[in-house]
């Protein structure tokens, strides 16, 4: 009797070990389920405004002139429609738009990475100021764009040019720098 006992002993703690584990593994598992429900927040580059001005004027949608640079200055990573394109004077309207709401005053981040167009232009990320909010005109005009006009490539040049600005992180759908 004292054999059957012990294996009886024996087949219980095996049984509680097992079922400890088993309760275990679900509590982490829902631990981590929680987790999936609410993932960390995304961080994203804050602008780093190197030159600020007042416009001169809109020359397209992705080019515009300041007074405090000889030069024009060309968006980041976005290539709005040139004369003639279908999606032209609304790209050139809507940069138009967005800078008079923010009272025609810009902020530019350039590209360290690449300062300078093959044209001599300015490269940078143009942002202003709506309602108390740093708006990112590339992006605006890039989502903008995708959504109007989905024939034109605005990534155009992504792959063709080095450059510190990620595009990408302007599509997404919790990016900060909107209006």
């Amino acid at each position: 009797m004292s054999k059957i006992r012990l294996v009886t002993g024996i087949c219980i703690i095996i049984i509680v070990v097992c079922l400890a584990t088993v309760g275990l593994f679900l509590i982490l598992q829902n631990e981590t389920k929680g987790d999936n429900q609410n993932p960390p927040q995304q961080t994203f580059s804050e602008p780093n405004n190197e030159v600020e001005g007042t416009l001169n004027h809109v020359v397209d949608g992705d080019t515009i002139h300041l007074d405090v640079v000889e030069n024009n200055i060309r968006f980041a990573r976005i290539d709005a429609p040139e004369s003639g394109e279908s999606g032209y004077y609304e790209a050139k309207y809507l940069v138009s738009q967005l800078i008079t709401e923010g009272d025609n005053y810009v902020y530019l981040d350039v590209d360290n990475q690449q300062p300078r167009d093959i044209h001599g232009r300015l490269v940078a990320v143009v942002s202003v100021v709506i309602d108390n909010k740093l708006v990112n005109v590339n992006a605006e005009v890039l989502r903008w764009g995708m959504a109007n006009y989905p024939n034109h490539d605005w990534l155009k040049y992504v792959n063709d040019y080095p450059s510190e600005f990620n595009y990408q992180e302007w599509l997404a759908s919790d990016y900060p720098y909107l209006r």
